[in-house]
């Protein structure tokens, strides 16, 4: 089910989103454009208010006992809002490090979670690593070992794993990151400056 933006933002319409849940909803994927994080706050208050609805149909969800909230912050890797970083607010939360991301690996991305009572975070990582590399349940590390080169397909998978090449890109990076974010800024600030008094509608960066 999509939900429409609310009018003059680019955010998702936050009471049609409250209308749009129903007990077959599961999940809520907001989407940050931008740098800018939609308004968790807000959304966790409306997932409370229909926590009476809620059906889970595994153990996941009942370890939730609510909708689950999964970040789309392919544009918001480093953004803030309320004193909370990217990646610390929803229940899960995908980046993207794409070519055309502020950090990129050339391709890949990331995923993180925060603790679900009940629930084993190796046991979550697990699953994770099992359909990024087409079910196998060894990574290609693992195989390396010596009498490990053997290894079993216990589920149907995808291929998302990222190379080491890719991995070195995106930590070396990390090292010069907030300068490259303050470089942004600045950028941002001439193109501001010189479209301010044009009749051209300017995307907001600040959250």
């Amino acid at each position: 089910v999509l939900v429409d933006t609310a009018p003059g933002s680019y955010e998702m319409d936050y009471a049609k989103l409250e209308e749009a849940l129903t007990e077959r909803t599961k999940v809520i994927i907001p989407v940050d454009i931008g740098g800018v994080m939609c308004d968790y706050e807000r959304i966790f208050e409306i997932v409370e208010r229909k926590r009476g609805c809620f059906s889970p149909a595994n153990e996941v969800q009942e370890a939730f006992g609510r909708i689950v909230i999964l970040e789309d912050a392919a544009h918001a890797f480093g953004a803030e809002r309320g004193g909370k970083r990217c990646g610390e607010t929803a229940d899960f939360t995908s980046f993207s490090f794409h070519a055309v991301k502020n950090f990129t690996t050339a391709e890949g991305g990331a995923l993180t979670w925060r603790d679900i009572p009940g629930m084993d975070n190796e046991w979550i990582y697990r699953q994770f690593m099992l359909l990024s590399l087409h079910g196998q349940d060894k990574d290609a590390l693992a195989k390396t070992k010596p009498g490990a080169w053997e290894y079993d397909i216990v589920m149907t998978g995808y291929k998302c794993n990222m190379t080491d090449i890719m991995a070195g890109i995106g930590l070396a990076q990390m090292e010069r990151y907030a300068g490259m974010l303050k470089r942004r800024r600045e950028l941002l600030d001439v193109y501001e400056a010189a479209l301010g008094g044009l009749p051209v509608e300017l995307l907001s960066h600040d959250g």
